[in-house]
């Protein structure tokens, strides 16, 4: 079988042009088919990485909140209010 999928890929030119084949033992364990707990496995490790990305989004979050609410209660945001309040007003006209 390994013959026939080695003189299957040197024949298949349209896809590739192999240039060299390397070849070794092997005398360890082939797996065939799937394992249904392995796949389990690397679902829950995605779903933990998941989870610890909205942990860090989450934070983010709240400090892009609280730094939200420092600009508006700036004294320069109460400033502009007039100058914002009358750009809306010119959009709104358009």
């Amino acid at each position: 079988m390994v013959d026939d999928f080695k003189n299957g890929i040197i024949e298949d030119e349209e896809r590739a042009t192999v240039i060299e084949i390397q070849e070794t033992d092997y005398n360890g364990y082939v797996k065939v088919g799937f394992d249904s707990r392995a796949n389990f496995k690397t679902l829950e490790e995605e779903i933990n990485l998941m989870k610890e990305e909205i942990d860090d989004l989450n934070g983010e979050v709240k400090k892009l909140e609280i730094r939200r609410r420092k600009l508006e209660n700036s004294m320069s945001w109460k400033l502009t209010y007039p100058v914002r309040l009358a750009g809306a007003v010119i959009k709104l006209i358009k």
